[in-house]
Order: structure tokens, then C-alpha cells, then sequence
């Protein structure tokens, strides 16, 4: 892609699975081979990292503080768009391929779902992710997570605001408590994995903009 220059390539895998509700996750394939692909991926000359118990986006949620410079995370996870932070870290989303990749910065998850660009972690929550076994708050879609962020600015004040509501959105949040403190944990990428010695794995870039690509067709 224009504007991406001598991108080195970190392969993580995922090899950990949550317990939650008992359903969560249920649905993704359990990878018990994963330490020898990434020893013989890592034999070839591809930088590779894990943690123990922890998912790739952990590892790469925990790599990129100690990043040099500009990180451009391609991955067709949405849980990577809360790692969103301008003008240093966007999401490259797959539409059709990796040829074809949606530039995620904070402009562009405040354009696509009417919220903070730096909250869609406290989206996610409220709306739940069918793909990762999350119901989100029932009765609470998309367009109301994405107003009630709106209007309150964040989860913490949105679950404030619902204390002791009796009727409406908020009423279905102060109803789903337990719900939404546990989902916190789940959807929350571990930027603490132990992935050891931050390795210097990205030289600098030019990331791109979102109108070089056209816009986003998110699912």
C-alpha cells in the first residue's frame, strides 16, 4: 500500500482461549501446534513473539508502546481498533483481502460508529461481538452504544448515569452490570502480556491516510 516503506514482519498466533458464559470463543479452532509453527516461521527469518495464556492481540497490544516509531497493525480483528491512537497507531482492516485494507484511525471510528475514536473498547462492551461469542447489553445495538457513548463520552460514565434508571437505554445498562464488569475483562486487550524483551521489530514508516483508500465497508 502507498505510504507503507520497509515494513518488518511480526507473526503472532493465536493459542489462547477465554472461558466466559460458558459459549464464549467456543466457536474458534483450538491450535495446539501453534509453539512448533511459530518456531519453524521464526526459522525462515520471520520475527515472531507469544505469551503464555494470552492471544496474539495481547502480544501485539503489549509490543507496541516499546514500538520506535509509527504502528500500522493489519489484522481483520476489530478488538485491535481500541489500540487506535493518533497519528501513531492504526489498524490496516482487510475489506477484500490484503490488498485491499481500510486505514483505522480515530477519525475514522468516530465517522463509522458516532463515537470517541478512542473508545471503541467501551463500544464494544455495550454492543457485544457475535464473532467472539459476546452478546453485548441486551437491547443495546449498535446506534444506541454508539449514542449513548456519544452523549456520556465513556463506559464508566454511561454505567454511572444508569444507576438507578427504570426505563429506556440506560435502564437496560443498569440491568446488565454484572454483565458489562465481565465483559470489561474479555473484550480488553492485555497490553501487561509478558512477551518479554520489547524487540525494535518495525522500521519507520509513512502510514497512510483513510481517503487514499476510500472508505471502509466494515462488517
Amino acid at each position: 500500500m502507498e505510504g507503507l516503506r520497509g515494513l518488518a514482519v511480526l507473526l503472532v498466533y493465536f493459542v489462547h482461549v477465554h472461558s466466559f458464559f460458558g459459549q464464549y470463543l467456543t466457536s474458534c479452532p483450538r491450535l495446539y501446534s501453534a509453539s512448533e509453527y511459530l518456531g519453524r516461521v521464526g526459522n525462515a527469518g520471520v520475527a515472531t513473539s507469544g505469551a503464555e495464556g494470552y492471544e496474539a492481540e495481547d502480544v501485539i497490544g503489549a509490543l507496541v508502546p516499546g514500538a520506535p516509531g509509527p504502528v500500522a497493525i493489519v489484522s481483520g480483528d476489530r478488538d485491535l481498533f481500541q489500540l487506535v491512537r493518533d497519528p501513531t497507531v492504526r489498524v490496516l482492516y482487510p475489506k477484500r483481502g490484503v490488498s485491499d485494507l481500510a486505514v483505522i484511525d480515530e477519525a475514522e471510528i468516530e465517522r463509522r460508529y458516532g463515537i470517541p475514536g478512542t473508545r471503541y473498547f467501551d463500544f464494544a462492551v455495550l454492543r457485544g461481538d457475535p464473532s467472539d461469542g459476546l452478546p453485548g447489553v441486551r437491547g443495546i445495538g449498535e446506534k444506541t452504544a454508539g449514542a449513548l457513548l456519544a452523549k456520556y463520552g465513556s463506559l464508566d460514565a454511561v454505567v454511572e448515569a444508569a444507576r438507578g434508571a427504570t426505563s429506556g437505554p440506560l435502564q437496560k445498562v443498569a440491568s446488565s452490570l454484572d454483565y458489562i464488569e465481565r465483559a470489561r475483562t474479555v473484550v480488553r486487550i492485555a497490553t501487561e502480556a509478558p512477551v518479554g524483551e520489547k524487540i525494535a521489530l518495525l522500521t519507520p514508516i509513512t502510514l497512510p491516510v483513510a481517503s487514499k483508500v476510500g472508505p471502509p465497508e466494515l462488517p
